[in-house]
């Protein structure tokens, strides 16, 4: 009988948990050899407290309670390996059970567990003599595939610098009374929404005294994990090399971190996402070796968070339900309460934001010490999903939509706020060098600009948008700056940060970048470059989804400043697409299956049978042409998408060899014809 808790222990406390964890390696930081000892204890206590329960119920249940450890441990497994169902990443955002993926995944589950249930039980008979060989060999089964795996992942995947190192927190809000430097990260928190509060809530931003807000800085990409390295390295990845490779080779070298370091600064890295950053005694101060000895009071946030989503795995959607109530999980809320009953916060545990802990524990730790210059670079949650933190700095669950962001915005501008408060009352706000930067945006909450008409409300939300992903908040405040907060119209990038630092600091640097606090230099546009793919989130040492690049020649917020340059970064090569050129006589027809979709930039929506409409005010049309004898007469038959009252007229710019040939505003709503000449030594 010992066999069926066995079976069910070590499926559901090691081999379902250990799984999970191999195939996101880079997402736990835990060494392999420490978290195989925390589940090799739970899986032995496990299958002892089963054991002697078995022993302990009346002998008539006993049978009953056998056969039903044997069935959970069966069915749990094969749930654990179909898993069915699209849940997302699982990251404390709302899930859509009533999908239509969802509800086919429920439909499945009932025949497994309903199915299963019922043939266990009504063949127990014949199938009691031999649950311990099924057991047997499923514990077997299991364990050789989680050995295999384990080899696989161990011998393929890059070492993560937390396998060697942890963090030293204990100096984390200490600074020195020499000269600071401190990079500070809100999350998603996108320019023109921070430009949209300061008009409507003026009284947040007194506090950035000395500080420029430079409104047409655009990040690299539009999520975190390649963001990130921007910043601290003003290099862009480019797929050439598996991601953990390009982070580590970067840091071992030319990342902000190690240049100060090197310099005599101490530098501290508290990243949000480990894997954006790679720490050794060269980059990073705030560093202890890693040992194998447990620490319980360490792991246990990630323990936590690891069993509840293998568990979420392991079990049908009616338990799903009761592990991820509420966007919030089972095992992770009751250890909240536990730290609440031991910190005595009068903040319910159910509720705890990890901002708002940042800030708690800097307003009570913050301190200047004599001692070496420091360097800090602090990541937070910001505004980033999910979003359960209001303006009141209460923790509130709210629904995606753009006045969600808002709310959750004006709270982090509450925190900077007390960030800046507590170093001015420590003494260390003039003599720091502060910058406050945002990964990237977001492009679904649209992008406030009043100037051009485009006011989106606090419900708007559309996933089709990405441009305002670009729009990284960036604002830098030099040591012994003083004055209300300026805005510069500079072209900057996240880029332009560690040259910026470097050079405000007076330490020698190999970046590339602009320094933010001098002169454009430049007179014309920059060239900025931009990236997209199709996201996925990057558990291993791998590349991305191909990297479709833009180029933005102009403010980022307008749409006419982006062109796609037509080059994709796959993992380890560059494709160029180039559309072919277009000679005299031709004729371009729109439609799937035509040979004009290929000349479509911004703006465009699939192709239909015969058309293709455009999805956003503004589109862009991108035309080769080969040599001509002259000048080359161009006619284009086209009709606006519009909308009385909401849409009046669609703009399109028409390139013809990468050059502007003419901005075309088109307000009637009929097929019209527009003739353009391109000149003859365009072509």
């Amino acid at each position: 009988m010992a066999l069926a808790g066995a079976l069910l222990a070590a499926t559901v406390l090691l081999f379902v948990p250990l799984r999970l964890f191999l195939g996101n390696f880079y997402e736990f930081t835990i060494t392999f050899p420490r978290l195989l000892f925390y589940l090799t204890t739970a899986v032995l206590a496990g299958t002892a407290a089963l054991t002697l329960f078995l022993r302990l119920v009346p002998c008539r249940a006993r049978y009953w309670f056998w056969l039903a450890m044997f069935a959970l441990g069966a069915l749990g497994w094969l749930q654990s390996a179909l898993n069915p169902g699209d849940f997302g990443v699982l990251n404390g955002q709302a899930i859509d059970w009533a999908s239509p993926i969802n509800r086919r995944a429920l439909a499945i589950e009932a025949v497994l567990w309903l199915g299963g249930g019922v043939m266990i039980f009504g063949l127990r008979r014949r199938l009691a003599p031999h649950v311990g060989k099924v057991c047997a060999i499923l514990l077997a089964t299991q364990f050789i595939g989680a050995g295999h795996l384990a080899a696989t992942t161990l011998s393929s995947a890059a070492t993560p610098w937390w396998n060697q190192y942890a963090l030293e927190v204990r100096g984390k809000f200490t600074f020195s009374d020499d000269r600071n430097a401190i990079v500070l990260v809100l999350d998603t928190f996108q320019t023109s929404l921070f430009e949209q509060l300061r008009d409507e809530h003026p009284e947040l931003f007194d506090c950035l005294d000395g500080f420029t807000l430079y409104a047409d800085a655009i990040g690299g990409f539009p999520v975190t994990q390649p963001s990130v390295p921007v910043i601290l390295t003003g290099d862009y990845y480019d797929n050439s090399v598996p991601y953990v490779d390009f982070v580590k080779e970067r840091f071992d070298g030319p990342a902000l971190p190690t240049v100060l370091k090197r310099a005599g600064f101490r530098s501290e890295t508290y990243p949000m996402v480990p894997i954006t950053v790679y720490l050794t005694p060269d980059s990073a101060d705030n560093l202890k070796q890693n040992r194998f000895r447990p620490d319980w009071k360490r792991d246990r946030d990630l323990l936590a968070r690891l069993l509840d989503v293998a568990w979420f795995q392991a079990v049908p959607q009616p338990l799903k339900k009761r592990i991820f109530a509420d966007n919030h999980w089972f095992l992770q809320n009751r250890l909240l309460r536990e730290k609440k009953r031991d910190a005595k916060t009068t903040t319910p545990a159910k509720r705890r934001n990890k901002d708002v802990t940042f800030i708690e524990e800097m307003e009570a730790q913050a301190q200047v010490q004599p001692g070496p210059p420091t360097f800090k670079f602090f990541h937070l949650n910001g505004i980033h999903a999910p979003l359960n933190l209001n303006e009141n700095l209460e923790a509130e669950d709210m629904p995606e939509k753009r006045g969600s962001y808002r709310r959750q915005a004006i709270a982090m501008l509450k925190i900077v706020e007390r960030f800046l408060a507590k170093l001015q009352e420590i003494g260390a706000y003039d003599d720091t060098l502060i910058v406050i930067a945002a990964d990237h945006g977001f492009g679904p909450i649209g992008i406030h600009d009043p100037g051009r008409g485009q006011r989106p409300d606090d419900e708007f939300y559309r996933n089709d948008l990405f441009q305002g992903a670009a729009l990284s908040l960036l604002l830098v405040k030099p040591a012994g700056a003083r004055g209300e907060l300026k805005t510069s119209d500079l072209q900057a990038t996240l880029a332009d940060i560690p040259a910026t630092v470097c050079s405000e600091l007076g330490v020698e640097h190999p970046f590339d970048g602009w320094v933010l606090t001098r002169p454009a230099p430049t007179d014309g546009p920059r060239r900025r470059l931009w990236y997209t793919f199709a996201w996925r989130w990057l558990s291993g040492n791998d590349y991305l989804s191909p990297l479709h690049e833009y180029v933005v020649e102009g403010p980022g917020r307008y749409e006419e400043s982006w062109r796609p340059t037509r080059t994709v970064y796959e993992p380890g090569r560059i494709v160029r697409f180039e559309p072919e050129p277009i000679g005299s006589e031709t004729v371009l027809t729109f439609g799937r299956g035509r040979n004009g979709p290929s000349y479509l930039e911004l703006g465009w929506g699939e192709s239909s049978h015969s058309i293709v409409w455009s999805t956003q005010p503004y589109a862009s049309l991108g035309l080769p042409l080969v040599p001509a004898g002259g000048d080359v007469q161009l006619a284009i038959r086209w009709m606006p998408y519009r909308v009385p009252g909401k849409v009046e007229a669609q703009d399109v710019s028409v390139y013809a060899n990468d050059r502007l040939l003419e901005d075309v505003r088109l307000t009637n709503a009929e097929l019209e014809v527009t003739s353009f000449r391109v000149p003859r030594d365009w072509i």
